[in-house]
């Protein structure tokens, strides 16, 4: 069973939080308890990140398919690029620069914990992706991507929303 979500948020501090508990909701309600922790913080991470950097609103996508959740942030900075790197790669610190500054880590955490990540360019801005195995999921080979009704993400995958009984808020 494939699912996807969708949520937009406002160029606020807040707005991290609120797309992290999203996060934790969804992949609760998908039985995915185990990707919670890792989901939370890389989502976090990638909002923060267009928060301060684009300040523009975001869009959220959450979806799992064929054994794989991923997550999008996508902002409308004009100005943005589809090559991102941490800011360590970026700028020179010495050792207790680097230990003290911060910020700078965010996508240094998605690159050490996620799957996959990258960027895809659109026509208003960027979005940045990262993806989780499911591994043991139950639904994982009931979830295939291949029929007519399919979406796809801006990066390239594919997914099919599919009714279940995570669809029910929890009691």
């Amino acid at each position: 069973m494939c699912r996807v979500a969708n949520a937009e948020f406002g160029a606020v501090p807040t707005s991290s939080a609120s797309a992290r508990h999203l996060v934790s909701d969804l992949l609760d309600r998908w039985e995915l308890p185990s990707l919670i922790e890792d989901a939370e913080l890389l989502t976090g991470e990638l909002v923060n990140n267009a928060v301060g950097h684009a300040s523009t609103d975001l869009a959220l996508v959450v979806a799992v398919a064929e054994g794989i959740l991923e997550v999008g942030v996508t902002d409308s900075d004009p100005d943005s690029t589809s090559f991102v790197k941490p800011k360590f790669e970026r700028m020179e610190f010495t050792a207790r620069e680097e230990i003290l500054a911060e910020g700078g880590r965010g996508l240094l955490l998605i690159d050490l914990l996620a799957d996959e990540w990258g960027v895809v360019r659109l026509e208003h801005g960027k979005q940045v992706w990262f993806r989780l195995s499911t591994n043991g999921w139950a639904y994982k080979s009931a979830c295939s991507c291949s029929v007519p009704d399919r979406i796809r993400l801006e990066s390239g995958r594919y997914v099919v929303a599919l009714a279940g009984p995570w669809d029910k808020p929890p009691i």
